[in-house]
């Protein structure tokens, strides 16, 4: 099992040049990770894609307008993985 950053969701938020949706996002993360891929992060262990896109929703770090999510990189902490 695959237990990750949620830093790694971020980062391809902000980094990628393109733009996505839940499902895409989901999508890629399977194909690149595996489907029992697990996230942590400061406020949380064990969190699915969907658990951890709502953590970060209610950090403020990410938001999603017309079906689209937006990663803000001024709001990513700064610790190590």
């Amino acid at each position: 099992m695959n237990n990750l950053h949620g830093h790694v969701i971020l980062e391809k938020l902000i980094q990628s040049p393109r733009v996505y949706t839940r499902q895409k996002l989901q999508q890629e993360i399977e194909a690149k990770y595996g489907r029992d891929v697990v996230f942590y992060a400061c406020g949380g262990e064990n969190m699915s894609l969907s658990d951890l896109l709502q953590y970060l929703f209610n950090q403020g770090k990410i938001a999603e307008k017309d079906g689209l999510l937006t990663a803000f990189a001024d709001k990513m902490c700064s610790h190590d993985h």
